[in-house]
């Protein structure tokens, strides 16, 4: 297939049902958020996308999610990861517990080179240092995985609920995160985090999420509200009561600021 093309200097997705298949081959590649493929030549795929494979995939692909503390690793299509790394390991840990999970459940380290990888990080990790450091790790010496993908994870929740725009609120154990995703894309500029995550009145965080789409691009702020997805530990603790009062606060805001529906 061809490589998607720039519309409002965003980025545009292909179908989310392709897409997951896509990164699962870690085989697609966009930046500010997306999948960013990196070869084992060191060549980084940054924005226009790779093609997506209609025929077999090329490697076995582990999945990591280093987003989570401690870090929990499985392979491709398995429902559960197999590995978990002891709560509050450091990194160097973490990364033994890779190195025994291919002892383990693949054909140990050696097999590497015959692996993609896939690492999960929480959106505002997504451009940083350590971010690139997973990749460089994956792709040296010490495992050489055939290809590496850094994910943001709240890009994958939003393609796990069959759409690639919206806002994902994240009630966390330690901080709320509303993250604006706009056709795949991260809007960085929208970002907001605030410590602590316990008992936040929704009418806090209708504020918040509001916050978020006016400090995002005029042409994207209607589709953010197309979807909003609530995630994290906290959500769970959420009554019948909490979720009708957050949606009827969003609603109404939104119908005061923008005149329409969500």
């Amino acid at each position: 297939s061809q490589a998607p093309k720039k519309r409002n200097k965003h980025k545009r997705t292909t179908d989310p049902k392709a897409m997951m298949r896509a990164m699962k081959e870690a085989q697609n590649a966009q930046d500010a958020g997306s999948p960013k493929t990196i070869n084992g030549d060191g060549g980084v795929a940054n924005g226009q996308g790779a093609a997506l494979r209609t025929g077999p995939a090329e490697f076995k692909t582990g999945v990591v999610d280093s987003a989570s503390s401690p870090w929990r690793i499985g392979l491709e299509g398995e429902l559960e990861p197999q590995t978990f790394s002891d709560a509050g390991a450091d990194l160097e840990t973490c990364w033994n517990d890779l190195e025994d999970f291919m002892e383990d459940y693949c054909d140990g380290v050696v097999s590497s080179q015959d692996y993609a990888v896939l690492f999960s990080v929480t959106a505002l990790e997504s451009s940083t240092t350590a971010a690139t450091e997973l990749a460089e790790v994956a792709l040296g010496d010490r495992f050489g995985f055939a290809r590496c993908s850094v994910v943001a994870r709240e890009v994958l929740t939003m393609y796990g609920q069959a759409a690639t725009t919206g806002l994902v609120l994240d009630l966390g154990a330690a901080a709320v995160t509303c993250v604006p995703i706009y056709e795949g894309a991260l809007l960085y500029e929208g970002m907001r985090r605030m410590e602590g995550s316990t008992d936040v009145a929704p009418a806090v965080l209708v504020d918040m999420a509001l916050s978020s789409v006016m400090s995002s691009p005029l042409d994207t702020r209607n589709g953010l509200f197309s979807r909003v997805i609530v995630v994290g530990k906290h959500s769970l603790d959420w009554t019948e009561q909490h979720r009708s009062r957050f949606e009827r606060s969003l609603r109404r805001r939104f119908r005061q600021r923008f005149g329409g529906v969500i």
